[in-house]
């Protein structure tokens, strides 16, 4: 595993740019399409919003989880699995489906969701450089609000979508460092997230590379970072779209786990 240490200014205007993308790529959904599975196993497009409006719910309240305690964890380390992590996706998959089936239709959750970013923007735009404390592991501001920053993206990309998540290249740093090893560098970032995180099967494009490496990662959606296992619990998968200067974007091909997130809610409650 590599370092990777983020301060509290980069962190910060990647943050706002990349929710202010995702909230703008969920809003061209109609209801019919939120419905629609998403890269993420066993996730409609709805599931995502709803996991990530509970996740932005959360980055506000930890904003003033402050510790006196040294940080421990950087935004690699932070991703580690435990060894008490549930490997069984469907609870949480179930779980999320049970919440999301609360909202009187898919554009109330939107609706919801815009609410949750109006409030975090506000929120990360005043938060000082101070450690807090989340999960039980102490960050910085800064690598706190950058794992949101790789989180948020790997979920836009979850929405399959044409145009890539505008800090998509943050988020396959982030795998890199967490794997200890770079990614073959003719795959774009945004392929190179989703066969990282499984979304997206490994191909000939790795050539003599060899298989990514299987790093102790709990990144959401209840599997390690290489899943690559096709279909999903959808019984329909997304039709592929061309997305000029990128590989096809595939169907679902990741378990998801709440709780097990790339995060209590994020990794106890939904995952990435």
């Amino acid at each position: 595993m590599r370092e990777l240490d983020v301060d509290l200014a980069e962190a910060r205007a990647m943050f706002l740019e990349q929710v202010d993308g995702l909230l703008a790529a969920v809003e061209t959904f109609s209801d019919v399409e939120l419905l629609d599975p998403s890269l993420c196993r066993g996730w409609s497009r709805l599931e995502v919003v709803v996991h990530v409006r509970l996740g932005l719910d959360e980055v506000a309240a930890t904003t003033a989880a402050f510790t006196d305690h040294e940080a421990d964890h950087d935004a690699a380390s932070y991703w580690c699995r435990s060894e008490d992590s549930e490997s069984d996706p469907v609870p949480g998959i179930l779980w999320l489906r049970r919440v999301d089936s609360a909202t009187a239709s898919p554009s109330g959750a939107v609706q919801h969701f815009r609410d949750a970013a109006q409030r975090v923007r506000l929120i990360i735009s005043q938060a000082s450089e101070r450690t807090v404390l989340f999960q039980g592991k102490a960050m910085t501001m800064g690598n706190f609000i950058a794992t949101w920053v790789a989180e948020l993206a790997i979920h836009q990309a979850d929405l399959n979508i044409r145009t890539p998540p505008a800090h998509i290249a943050f988020a396959r740093r982030t795998i890199e460092a967490v794997a200890g090893a770079d990614l073959p560098a003719e795959l774009s970032d945004l392929d190179a997230v989703l066969v990282g995180l499984g979304r997206k099967p490994a191909d000939d494009s790795f050539g003599e590379w060899g298989p990514y490496p299987r790093p102790p990662m709990s990144w959401s959606t209840g599997g390690d970072l290489t899943r690559s296992e096709p279909g999903g619990l959808h019984a329909e998968e997304p039709e592929p779209i061309e997305d000029p200067g990128h590989r096809l974007l595939q169907g679902p091909s990741c378990g998801s786990q709440p709780g097990e997130s790339l995060g209590g809610h994020r990794r106890a409650v939904h995952g990435i």
